[in-house]
């Protein structure tokens, strides 16, 4: 768990220097908390409200997501998604990526915080090699 501590820190690192656009975010983007009302539209719900760079907003739709893919398809589901996050935040595939990560090894910290079951996180450590390799697969930031 620390190499991915580690390596979550070293990303993170290059997200900031990469993505300098700096936003009030949602910090908490995903699909439960996107809602739709008949007279007013959308509505998104739930905000946490913190600052950082934009490409973090990706982070949490994508690894909500992501846990509702079959083990064989999920790096298909992974690219997919990084992809059409990629094209609309105007932002290199491996940044959204690597913001996923970093986000999977927050919410293993914060498992371990909340004394969480133990399936969840071996489901979360599982799921960090996935997005590692396939963060380490693209080259251009």
């Amino acid at each position: 768990m620390l190499y991915y501590i580690d390596e979550a820190e070293m990303l993170f690192k290059e997200i900031e220097a990469t993505d300098r656009r700096r936003v009030l975010l949602h910090g908490d983007l995903h699909h439960e908390n996107i809602l739709r009302d008949k007279e007013e539209g959308w509505k998104v719900i739930d905000p946490k409200g913190v600052i950082g760079p934009l490409s973090m907003e990706a982070a949490r739709f994508i690894q909500n997501e992501f846990s509702f893919v079959a083990p064989e398809e999920r790096l298909n589901a992974l690219d997919k998604m990084v992809t059409i996050f990629s094209e609309k935040l105007e932002a290199s595939k491996r940044i959204i990526a690597a913001c996923s990560f970093v986000l999977v090894v927050l919410s293993i910290c914060w498992c371990f915080e909340d004394y969480s079951q133990d399936e969840w996180v071996y489901k979360l450590i599982e799921d960090c090699k996935v997005y590692l390799d396939y963060v380490n697969s693209l080259k251009e930031w």
